[in-house]
């Protein structure tokens, strides 16, 4: 009799255990997709985390084979050997070509360029000569490059033929960069065109400037890239040149909803007038071998071509430059701040210093464009000067 009733008790316990609320079950499953979930935006938080490590790779990757600049242009040639495709010269340097036929317009094809380890294709560009904005921050405002006087001593003459005539020994000054012929300087003002690109967080497709020719083949970010992609993969092109390569990538993640967010990439091209002269002497023909043994051409045919390449003189001197002439052109030109643009940047302790010779410890401004930098303090090696890039 003991042994039953013990049986008869766990007989009565099971029947307790199978009959719990209906509540109390519907509440175990809520917990349990609860902690899924958890687990789940936890999950893709950290595959998130890992495209963008994966993204910063690639682009780590790309900044330590180089530096910024034009990779290639538009192939149309091809031989036996590598060096029979176009590099950074083609038809013309970097795809450069004359547009005197629309008002204000440089000829500027397709290129692949690299900026700062992202590495990006253009559509045809034919950019305007537009400067960013020297009295507005508001993103992207731009106003025409203003335009240099006619010298008087050619509006006083009488008749256009001789003022045509005196526009010539002015033409004719600059060529032989002779200003006591005439003082040319005032009104032959060097203009800097420049590439520059960021990552923005606008969802809305734009272009990425203004040109009378071109603009991208696409009503969307996907558009576009579906495009790309396609000729990539089959070897096609834009009969019209009017696709670009401009990659999106994760930027961050949302640490409470586990939301990632995108940015996408853009560039555009503008000028700024500079406000020193330039004298033809300071430009040095460089001698691209890549492009010249292939067309059997010599470097005085070349240097009298669209493709010849040039690049600032300094002096006759066996060192290493710190701070060149192209910085200090480039330090006159602003970000997406434009002209009022007056950041600062004091990174990891120390603060960040101008390279400019002629100053002494005075803090970069951040928001014009610049190559190196130099801290307060010494290093770790005992240095103090720094490659941005």
């Amino acid at each position: 009799m003991l042994t039953l009733s013990v049986f008869v008790i766990l007989m009565a316990s099971a029947t307790v255990t199978s009959q719990a609320p209906e509540g109390y079950q519907q509440e175990t499953e809520v917990n349990e997709l609860k902690d899924q979930l958890a687990e789940l935006k936890d999950v893709v938080a950290k595959l998130s985390r890992y495209a963008m490590m994966q993204q910063f790779s690639a682009e780590e990757r790309v900044r330590s084979e180089g530096a910024s600049g034009v990779n290639i242009v538009r192939g149309d040639t091809l031989g036996m050997y590598d060096y029979y495709t176009n590099t950074h010269v083609g038809h013309g340097m970097m795809a450069v070509h004359d547009h005197s036929n629309y008002d204000r317009t440089v000829g500027q094809g397709e290129l692949v360029a690299v900026l700062n380890g992202v590495s990006f294709s253009t559509r045809h560009n034919d950019y305007r000569m537009v400067m960013a904005s020297p009295n507005s921050t508001d993103f992207h405002a731009v106003q025409d490059v203003p335009f240099p006087g006619v010298p008087p001593q050619v509006t006083e003459k009488l008749t256009v033929p001789e003022q045509i005539t005196e526009m010539q020994e002015w033409f004719k000054a600059f060529a032989e960069q002779n200003h006591t012929l005439r003082d040319y300087r005032e009104y032959f003002k060097p203009v800097l065109c420049y590439l520059e690109g960021t990552w923005t967080i606008n969802d809305k497709f734009k272009e990425p400037f203004h040109s009378d020719r071109h603009h991208l083949e696409a009503g969307s970010w996907e558009e576009l890239t579906g495009k790309v992609r396609y000729s990539s993969y089959t070897g096609s092109k834009s009969r019209m040149e009017n696709f670009a390569y401009l990659p999106t990538i994760m930027m961050s993640i949302n640490e409470t909803t586990g939301v990632p967010e995108y940015a996408q990439w853009n560039y555009r091209m503008l000028c700024s007038p500079l406000k020193e002269d330039v004298p033809l002497s300071d430009l040095r023909p460089v001698d691209d071998l890549s492009y010249r043994v292939v067309s059997g051409q010599s470097r005085d045919s070349i240097l009298n071509s669209r493709r010849a390449r040039f690049t600032f003189y300094e002096e006759d001197e066996k060192r290493f430059p710190q701070y060149t002439k192209l910085d200090r052109l480039f330090h006159t030109i602003p970000g997406l701040d434009n002209g009022p643009a007056d950041l600062h940047q004091d990174s990891y302790g120390q603060q960040v210093l101008s390279m400019a010779p002629s100053t002494t410890d005075r803090p970069l401004n951040t928001g014009y464009y610049h190559r190196m930098f130099k801290s307060d303090r010494k290093g770790a090696m005992g240095i103090k000067e720094y490659v941005s890039e």
